[in-house]
């Protein structure tokens, strides 16, 4: 069984933060974070979750990357998709489809059967263990990062079983009329839901794990057939004006997992195509192509920042680190300081141990914690430019702080008492400690 290699793999972070699980002999699998596929899921996910009733701020997305057509509900509100399902659909629609159904599973309060029963306690364990490890790939500390995730998703499998019939059909339900309330049609639900029927009892090397979790019959598809006929001629949208940035998406995943087959089906002159071969050739190390299709693709739209940061990350991999800092500025710029790409920034800028970029990168770290609270990565980092700025106690307690998101309480212990008298009373960072000290002693009680 073979893992990725998280140090390096985050260094050059291509699909921003990669942390591996277990794989099996067909596939492996991991969790990706990825600022470019977040967003766009999320821009026609927020009003289903609004449709909802739900803070669409509370629903977290979890992409899984491996084959397996499937996505689930675990741990509360989180919802897990497959990258094998977003590459089977053919639209946007049909993806928003699937997630009303999943949030009808979340509104419902049914969630996925366990071969335990396990309790609500035990799963959100499970699910800080998972993001735990997302925010920890890149720590340079890959390995612990990998344990934490591996104890989670093989928990999170093994419990896994199904929904019910009756949970399935009161999720579709919901579904359609998150989908109707939010203005979306109800054509892709009936498009995914055909496709998933033409391949059952299909022999396959990758298990169509959605019908298992998720059991099909013709009620359920004759149920989404006259809900779509029921509304069809009400002009509800088709999603189709992010058609192009879904095909990106599912063209960045197939480059990114298949890199040797990507010519055969991305062989045109399409922004797609240059970008899925841009990424092949990144997985293939083939510097010379991947600069020619990079740069085809950021001629045509200069401003885009997912084309700067994939160059970025190719330069600072392959050590031309000016390169990379012009192009990462140039993403975090067109991006609007997304969370995961100035922290990849800021990773370049702490590479240069220049006392200017690294008050630079501090400050892109602070804001990205503002926006998205609770990396181990980016306490790491924070640490690592503090400690070559001589603010010892200061790198210390992001230290502190990166081994409490890991859940390494051992490690939180020893550094602790390091910073007893570190700190002037009342300051930010004598609080930080303060509840980094509760939180140490609450632990060590309950271990007790």
């Amino acid at each position: 069984m073979k893992f990725l290699n998280l140090t390096k793999l985050f260094s050059i972070l291509i699909l921003a933060l990669i942390i591996a699980i277990p794989s099996s002999a067909q596939a492996r699998e991991q969790f990706i974070r990825d600022t470019e596929i977040e967003r766009l899921i999320k821009s026609y996910s927020f009003p289903i979750f609004e449709a909802a009733k739900l803070d669409p701020y509370s629903v977290n997305l979890l992409i899984i990357d491996s084959p397996t057509i499937n996505a689930f509900v675990a741990g509360g509100s989180n919802i897990f998709l497959y990258t094998g399902l977003i590459l089977e659909t053919k639209t946007p629609l049909e993806l928003a489809g699937v997630i009303a159904h999943e949030t009808g599973h979340i509104t419902g309060g049914h969630l996925i059967r366990t071969q335990n029963n396990i309790k609500e306690a035990q799963m959100q364990s499970i699910i800080g263990m998972i993001l735990g490890g997302l925010v920890a790939a890149g720590s340079g500390q890959g390995r612990g990062g990998v344990a934490a995730s591996q104890a989670a998703q093989s928990m999170l499998e093994r419990q896994l079983l199904s929904y019910s019939r009756v949970h399935e059909n009161a999720a579709d339900q919901a579904g359609f009329g998150f989908l109707k309330e939010a203005g979306y049609s109800l054509v892709g639900s009936v498009d995914f839901l055909k496709k998933l029927q033409s391949q059952e009892g299909r022999s396959s090397s990758v298990s169509n794990e959605y019908t298992r979790t998720h059991p099909l019959t013709k009620d359920r598809i004759n149920a989404a057939i006259e809900q779509y006929s029921q509304t069809k001629e009400l002009g509800l949208d088709d999603l189709s004006q992010f058609q192009e940035a879904h095909d990106r998406i599912k063209a960045k995943i197939f480059a990114y997992n298949y890199p040797d087959q990507t010519q055969f089906l991305y062989g045109g002159k399409s922004i797609v195509d240059h970008y899925a071969r841009a990424m092949a050739a990144y997985r293939k190390n083939n510097l010379s192509t991947f600069e020619k299709e990079i740069n085809i693709l950021i001629e045509r739209e200069p401003n885009n920042p997912y084309f700067w940061e994939l160059k970025g990350q190719a330069m600072l991999e392959n050590g031309k680190l000016q390169e990379a800092l012009i192009a990462l500025e140039k993403a975090s710029m067109f991006s609007d300081n997304a969370p995961l790409i100035i922290t990849l920034y800021a990773h370049a800028l702490i590479q240069t141990q220049d006392n200017q970029n690294l008050e630079q990168a501090i400050t892109l770290l602070q804001r990205a914690e503002k926006i998205e609270k609770g990396s181990a990565f980016r306490h790491r980092l924070l640490g690592l430019a503090y400690g070559q700025l001589g603010q010892k106690e200061i790198a210390r307690l992001h230290q502190a702080e990166e081994a409490f998101y890991m859940r390494d309480y051992k490690l939180l212990d020893r550094i602790l008492p390091q910073l007893k008298d570190a700190f002037d009373t009342g300051s930010s960072n004598w609080i930080k400690y303060q509840d980094l000290v509760q939180i140490n002693e609450r632990v060590k009680s309950q271990q007790k």
